[in-house]
């Protein structure tokens, strides 16, 4: 399945609001011609954005693994992106910019040069990107911490609490607390650093101590949210040494 591109529905978009949608009153086009859709598939495999052109994207919908390139020409999982999201840092873009999707996904292209001018006239606009390539940062500094510090079982733990508070921030929900991971288990297994076999273990111990209900392979109702976080030590920063962490809890 090859990837597609259409012009973007901003009527209709479900990430209306995102800090490259209109902002502040403004239409769209302030922000340089309407923006293309690009629509991606996990068959498609790894994809170079952009072909070295100057553009930013923005996840409309589906969701998304910002993936590296070593020198080797070798693929590395880096972090999510959610819908809402930028796919990549705006302002570095001698940077490739490479992404897996998980899920079809479309991605609304816009021109950087564009973005960039609109952001010299409008301060809001450049405290949002600010805040989203900080976020963007952050969230690869935090998936670095847990695919090197975590166990397994803690790994899962967190891709499961990271999904389900997304899903929280998006849309009220009642009732379960339901989350799909219907993704190829190998791209999950990439994205947290382990293997696909050790995942099923992993999420069938989860089961036996009570923090979840296994529904299928990727759909998974949480019954206990902060257990889920206390497991995998989410509350901790980055920066913190995870053990000195343990330590201080085993002396409280």
């Amino acid at each position: 399945m090859t990837t597609a591109t259409r012009q973007a529905d901003c009527a209709n978009c479900p990430a209306l609001g995102a800090v490259l949608c209109p902002a502040r009153g403004k239409a769209p086009e302030a922000l340089g011609r309407p923006p293309r859709q690009l629509l991606i598939n996990p068959e498609n495999g790894p994809i170079y954005l952009f072909g070295g052109r100057r553009h930013v994207g923005l996840l409309q919908s589906g969701l998304v693994m910002r993936v590296a390139q070593g020198q080797r020409g070798e693929n590395r999982a880096l972090h999510l992106v959610f819908p809402g999201e930028l796919t990549g840092e705006p302002f570095c873009n001698d940077r490739p910019k490479v992404i897996q999707a998980l899920a079809p996904s479309r991605i609304c292209t816009f021109d950087l040069e564009a973005v960039e001018h609109s952001a010299d006239s409008d301060s809001g606009l450049s405290d949002a990107l600010l805040r989203a390539t900080s976020a963007s940062l952050e969230r690869l500094q935090r998936s670095i911490w847990i695919r090197a510090l975590l166990s397994t079982l803690e790994k899962v733990a967190a891709l499961l609490v990271l999904v389900a508070e997304h899903q929280q921030e998006q849309h009220a929900t009642r009732g379960p607390l339901i989350v799909s991971l219907a993704w190829p288990r190998r791209l999950m297994a990439e994205l947290i650093g382990t293997s696909a076999e050790s995942i099923s273990r992993a999420t069938h111990e989860l089961q036996r101590r009570g923090l979840i209900t296994i529904r299928d392979a990727g759909t998974f109702e949480l019954h206990d949210l902060d257990a889920l976080r206390d497991l995998a030590e989410l509350e901790a920063s980055p920066g913190v040494d995870r053990h000195q962490c343990r330590d201080s809890r085993k002396r409280a």
